[in-house]
């Protein structure tokens, strides 16, 4: 885990949202990086996903099948001081014998419990979410962010422009997860998959949804590693999409910040937030591949700059 925020600082990523740590391990990470002892971003950490039992990422510690158990997980998670709640609305593809991503996991009033116990605490929530009926779910209750927002159905992505008109009314940021290897993904996955899941989220776009960047970073899926240091080329897949640079950098930056709930003190150079910045040879706006020419990365104002440095880690796997 340390190594994966060392490699996030390395490609000038200064704050990081983790939505799924055993442990609470990533809050032990977190509290070493503000205190100078681990080189790595600021961590909106959300500890254990809460998940039913056997569920999509089980093996993180949050099962809970009822609003009682619900409550209790979500309460623990807090408690120890988590920065925001992770809720498995829908199965997923990753985790052996859960259910599908087709598949809901969780009521919208099993949602709304998630919601209410974060709430209490001035804490957001983000939802899983690739089944049709988890998206509607979600944003019924509440959620501050849908994860993937996939449209996910037995025969593939189905995307759904009424349901995605009512994430845009909500307000609820989705962000898509559209990670620095897609195509070569692509390529190993199949073309029609990858393909139609982009062309979801330029619709959602189109819609109004509020997109935010993410990566979902530090897995493996086909043989093909997503490492955290390949942020830029995940903002590059953006473009190709048709997404301008500037608002690409808008998505990764100011509306992300504001969606992971640290837009007070992130996202954007204004007196008073954080000294957290990078600097680059080139000009983004016109080239994205020009954020890899870090010069400077200040995270609270220290200089935390890891390119070039050697490891014997794997950042995913």
């Amino acid at each position: 885990m340390a190594e994966n925020a060392r490699k996030l600082v390395s490609a000038g990523v200064t704050t990081a949202r983790d939505l799924g740590g055993r442990d609470f391990l990533d809050l032990a990470l977190r509290d070493a990086i503000e205190e100078g002892l681990a080189v790595g971003p600021h961590i909106v950490a959300a500890t254990r996903p809460i998940t039913i039992t056997g569920g999509h990422c089980w093996y993180m510690g949050g099962e809970a099948d009822d609003e009682v158990a619900i409550r209790r997980v979500a309460r623990e998670n807090l408690r120890a001081g988590a920065d925001c709640l992770k809720v498995m609305a829908s199965g997923g593809q990753m985790t052996p014998g859960a259910p599908p991503s087709w598949v809901p996991q969780y009521t919208t009033e099993q949602l709304r419990v998630v919601v209410e116990e974060a709430g209490a605490r001035g804490k957001g929530v983000a939802a899983h979410a690739h089944a049709h009926a988890a998206i509607r779910s979600a944003l019924e209750a509440g959620v501050t962010t849908i994860e993937h927002c996939s449209f996910f159905t037995p025969s593939g992505h189905r995307y759904d422009s009424k349901l995605a008109d009512l994430v845009a009314a909500g307000g609820t940021y989705v962000c898509p997860t559209l990670h620095g290897v897609f195509w070569r993904s692509r390529e190993v996955l199949g073309a029609e998959m990858l393909d139609d899941w982009l062309s979801g989220i330029v619709a959602m776009r189109e819609a109004g949804v509020r997109l935010i960047a993410g990566t979902d970073a530090g897995f493996a899926s086909g043989g093909v590693a997503n490492r955290t240091d390949g942020f830029v080329a995940s903002l590059e897949v953006f473009a190709e999409a048709g997404f301008g640079n500037a608002e690409i950098i808008e998505l990764a930056t100011v509306r992300a910040a504001d969606a992971c709930g640290v837009g007070e003190v992130a996202g954007s150079l204004e007196a008073g937030k954080r000294a957290d910045l990078i600097a680059v040879a080139g000009d983004p706006l016109t080239r994205l591949s020009d954020l890899r020419n870090l010069a400077l990365v200040l995270v609270s104002g220290r200089s935390v700059g890891q390119a070039d440095v050697d490891t014997v880690t794997s950042s995913a796997g």
